[in-house]
């Protein structure tokens, strides 16, 4: 792999980084939302009739987030194309586009925009599911411990709000970032092949590792294999079976808070 290109990945990935970090926080509010709405009613309905009220909290910011966030990769897209033609890139302002990018600029929102549009209600039924999981479990948790200890009804609502609360500032914070980073890779690296695909260049890819702790075996093999191999052509799947790094058709295990970067070299 070349120098450059290893260059460009520490740029690639700081510009990704504050775009999660964005998306994190936007995420964590459209949690927040579904927390306080069961709270709402945590005083009102007795403790067994929350299960309904669960099942019925509001998907509309989230829909509305993950439009939103995977528009946010078209600036990745015009950054991987601009370096991949040989063009000045930076970590500053690469939203901003000139008239000679405008076409492209707005064929990668489009591009963006239809991969959510079609995938978009399984994502909201996935997170959405594990949300309600979550929000069951402690529940069910503060309804036996109640039973042990004889509290009545009053006092099992202030558990649930107590508890609830709690979760939105940490176990709903850190499903914020994991969710956010998830869905920046997928949204970033599908934004990144369209990029290559519209320079009409020939290329060759590489899976890259962020080198830090954790990461799963099947990436490490990827990275090593890509590189041993001087790059895979563009169609070839990685040894892991993935088309790219965040590839949505994979399963959960191989792209839930991934770190990885699909790089790509002309040749």
């Amino acid at each position: 792999m070349k120098a450059k290109t290893k260059k460009f990945k520490k740029v690639f990935n700081r510009a990704q980084d504050r775009m999660e970090l964005k998306g994190a926080k936007m995420m964590h509010s459209v949690l927040r939302e579904q927390y306080l709405y069961v709270m709402k009613w945590a005083k009102k309905v007795h403790p067994e009739d929350l299960k309904g009220i669960i099942e019925d909290i509001p998907t509309e910011r989230l829909d509305t987030f993950l439009h939103k966030y995977y528009k946010m990769a078209a600036p990745l897209a015009m950054l991987q194309r601009n370096y991949a033609l040989g063009k000045k890139f930076s970590t500053i302002d690469i939203s901003k586009k000139d008239s000679e990018d405008d076409y492209y600029f707005a064929t990668f929102e489009a591009e963006m925009e239809n991969i959510i549009k079609n995938q978009s209600g399984e994502l909201i039924k996935t997170i959405t599911g594990t949300t309600k999981e979550n929000m069951l479990r402690g529940i069910r948790e503060i309804l036996n411990n109640a039973r042990d200890e004889g509290l009545g009804v009053p006092a099992i609502q202030d558990l649930i709000v107590k508890k609830f609360g709690e979760d939105i500032i940490g176990n709903a914070a850190a499903r914020a970032r994991a969710i956010a980073r998830t869905e920046m890779i997928k949204a970033s690296n599908q934004a990144q092949h369209f990029a290559m695909k519209s320079t009409k260049l020939q290329y060759r890819k590489f899976w890259s590792t962020s080198h830090l702790g954790n990461i799963r075996d099947s990436h490490m093999e990827a990275e090593q294999d890509s590189i041993d191999r001087g790059g895979l052509q563009p169609n070839e799947l990685h040894s892991n079976g993935l088309a790219f790094v965040g590839d949505p058709s994979a399963p959960a295990e191989e792209i839930i808070n991934c770190r990885c970067t699909e790089l790509y070299e002309t040749i």
